[in-house]
């Protein structure tokens, strides 16, 4: 083989990437992650980075930039769309409802409950 290649990896270093960087210079008015898994809000309350949304939920705290988060589990039972239509019943862990009621006291957090109060939330930064 000639010419050997550079294998490069990326682990989300926060503030070294470009896109986080972007927090810190006012790029954004706000940050959302809508729908966001049971497993992200857990990170988010553990304070984990190690996934792309879970470091930019860091960083955009760190900038004070404000987060909109709609978690996916708001509810003991949710009524949710099955792959071919249906609906199907959704039940959440006591864990998981722990962790949406944690996320709310984050200071700049915004925790939107519905669909409707997702839109309105955006409508307000636009």
């Amino acid at each position: 083989m000639k010419h050997k290649r550079i294998a490069w990896a990326i682990t989300g270093a926060g503030h070294f990437l470009p896109l986080a960087a972007r927090f810190y210079s006012g790029v954004y008015k706000v940050f959302v992650i809508a729908p966001a898994t049971s497993n992200s809000v857990a990170k988010f309350v553990c304070g984990i980075s190690d996934t792309l949304v879970t470091n930019l939920f860091a960083q955009a705290g760190k900038a004070r930039v404000p987060i909109v988060v709609y978690p996916t589990d708001l509810a003991p039972e949710i009524q949710s769309s099955g792959p071919h239509g249906e609906t199907i019943r959704v039940y959440a862990r006591p864990k998981d409802l722990e962790n949406t009621e944690t996320l709310r006291g984050f200071a700049g957090t915004r925790v939107v409950d519905t669909r409707g109060e997702l839109i309105q939330c955006l409508a307000a930064y636009l």
